[in-house]
């Protein structure tokens, strides 16, 4: 089951962009089979192929999609917001 982790809320440093974590590690698959890992921004584009990524977001409220594959073909996902106050 696909765990993309839980929605954020944060504060963006003077410049008005800060470091955000999104962290897939909590996903659960008892037999390892995951083949790919894919977070996808709210446009569309991966930004990423790693349970965890790093991203450098600007203010307003930003979505992200973690997809994965294991190695039957098969995909789940889950989503998460992340609010930059």
């Amino acid at each position: 089951s696909c765990d993309a982790g839980g929605d954020q809320q944060v504060t963006a440093d003077e410049d008005g962009t800060v470091v955000v974590l999104l962290d897939g590690s909590g996903t659960d698959d008892p037999q390892e089979r995951i083949v790919q890992w894919s977070w996808i921004d709210g446009t569309g584009r991966e930004i990423g192929t790693a349970d965890r990524l790093r991203v450098k977001l600007m203010r307003g409220s930003h979505r992200f999609e973690l997809r994965i594959r294991d190695s039957d073909g098969r995909w789940s996902s889950d989503s998460l917001d992340v609010r930059v106050e």
